[in-house]
């Protein structure tokens, strides 16, 4: 397409040609539009990234009426009233890939509804008719229970987060917390489009379901070799500071290598869609086989607990063994039940609290939310067994904490409606770009990501406080890459980072 143009730059080569907020090419001029945080690869990935990818549109095109960039997103979203920083995070909703068939451009504002935030923390709903319409009916759509989403509608603002597959609605629900950009000032009538990132369970753990239930084909052999991950450093680490001892650990890790021996998960975390699971637990959908007679049985049944973790797991309080729901509640309809014992494995679906001041489980675990983040669940009998030693839960319980000062990023209704009463700048996008183009800031964050997290990994005493202080410089440093902010470290510790990066480490007041 001649009107988009995309430019990767290497942000650690401080010898190449610094990229600029426009360009010329021929009797065209692109203007940037949005970028994002890439790989070497150019695919998005988890850490230290080394190159941002820029998109630019076309502006001043040939014989043609010059296209006001500004404008022309205001015209989507209320871009003005956020932060530089902000608005180039929710711009880089405009580079999301999808397949063509998932972007669906037919949809109106009746067919969504915005529901109360009861800890959705980024997931809403959908109805199960819809989903399989939207997916055309086809084999995929009977198997697929979640979408990752971005909506843009003009008349309520840019959407993000997961829709999981709900009966006895008839509307797209969506949460406060998938609320990320207000609705335009200047246009309410145009269209909506909403595209689906990712499709739920994915194929590898569609694969590894059929894999454990005995009344499913078996995967194709490729899965073995290409559908299994090593497992992460990280949680070999964690299990070690949990006191899992090391034949135990290096035991599964060679089993892991096999799908026989394969004893954990990467699963797509989602919001109860029945809000009858008890406080405090998970279930994990799914069947495998019983041990004692071979046939197929819940993946839950006979299960209690399972260790649950996410990306990054460099603090304590990164992991849980967290209860599991393993037969129908008493408060539970046996028609919720069967609903979600007919979901096929792939997803860890979290219980709602009933209090509203509870803190959710998934904030627990890692900080995180359900707006399309993976949790890290393992089963395997030998590591779980050291969990229910006393002094283990214990030391766990007591040393369990997270950060209240970390923000979702959405827009609640309070905050949606004062928007519309800030000014904001006129330059709105010049700052952006602004941002954007950073390159040496986006350089600087990279490597003091790196160099936090080697800091942190020295420690062999998860608990050791130091450790601790470097495992939430981490986690900063790869939020202000992406978001801005500042990392916090003691100030201690900062003789531990090098002098070039000092500037953008604050000690804790």
């Amino acid at each position: 397409n001649n009107r988009i143009r995309q430019r990767r730059y290497d942000i650690t080569d401080t010898k190449a040609e610094k990229p600029t907020n426009e360009f010329q090419d021929g009797e065209t001029t692109y203007t940037l539009a949005c970028s994002k945080m890439m790989d070497s690869k150019g695919k998005g990935s988890f850490g230290q990234k080394k190159t941002i990818r820029l998109t630019y549109l076309a502006t001043k095109y040939p014989d043609e009426i010059d296209w006001d960039i500004q404008k022309e997103l205001e015209a989507i979203a209320d871009f003005r009233s956020l932060t530089p920083g902000k608005a180039v995070a929710r711009l880089e909703h405009f580079q999301t890939s999808c397949n063509r068939q998932h972007l669906w451009d037919h949809l109106t504002a009746s067919d969504f509804e915005q529901i109360v935030e009861d800890s959705h923390l980024g997931c809403g709903f959908i109805p199960e008719d819809m989903l399989c319409s939207l997916l055309k009916n086809n084999a995929l759509s009977k198997r697929v229970v979640a979408i990752q989403v971005r909506v843009f509608a003009p008349s309520m603002g840019i959407f993000k987060g997961m829709l999981v597959r709900k009966h006895g609605i008839n509307k797209i629900q969506l949460p406060a917390s998938m609320w990320k950009v207000g609705p335009s000032r200047v246009n309410k009538e145009r269209g909506i489009v909403m595209i689906a990132k990712g499709v739920f369970p994915t194929q590898g753990n569609r694969y590894l379901g059929n894999y454990l239930s005995p009344e499913l084909s078996d995967p194709p052999k490729s899965f073995e070799a290409s559908h299994i991950r090593c497992l992460s450093k990280m949680y070999v680490r964690i299990w070690k500071g949990f006191g899992v001892p090391g034949r135990d650990i290096d035991r599964y890790v060679e089993m892991a290598k096999k799908r026989n021996g394969l004893h954990h998960a990467n699963l797509i975390g989602v919001c109860d869609p029945t809000g009858k699971l008890p406080e405090g637990h998970i279930f994990v959908t799914g069947n495998d086989k019983c041990p004692r007679t071979s046939k197929a049985k819940l993946f839950v049944k006979g299960r209690n607990k399972l260790f649950v973790s996410r990306s990054p797991c460099v603090d304590p309080s990164d992991a849980h063994v967290l209860p599991v729901v393993n037969s129908k509640p008493k408060i539970m309809p046996k028609n919720d039940w069967e609903y979600l014992c007919s979901f096929p494995f792939g997803l860890v679906i979290f219980a709602t609290p009933k209090n509203g001041k509870s803190v959710p489980l998934p904030v627990l675990v890692g900080e995180g939310d359900l707006d399309g983040d993976s949790y890290f669940v393992c089963w395997d009998d030998k590591i779980l067994s050291h969990f229910n030693k006393e002094d283990v839960q214990h030391t766990m319980k007591r040393n369990n904490c997270y950060d209240e000062s970390k923000s979702s990023g959405c827009l609640d209704n309070k905050e949606n409606r004062g928007a519309s009463s800030i000014i904001g700048s006129s330059n709105w996008l010049e700052a952006a770009q602004n941002e954007m183009l950073a390159i040496s800031r986006l350089d600087a964050m990279g490597r003091l990501i790196g160099k936090t997290y080697t800091e942190c990994c020295k420690y062999a005493d998860i608990y050791h406080e130091d450790a601790r202080a470097f495992s939430r410089a981490y986690k900063d440093a790869l939020d202000s890459q992406k978001h801005g902010g500042k990392v916090y470290l003691p100030s201690h510790l900062h003789e531990n980072i090098p002098l070039v990066l000092r500037e953008f480490v604050h000690s804790e007041i």
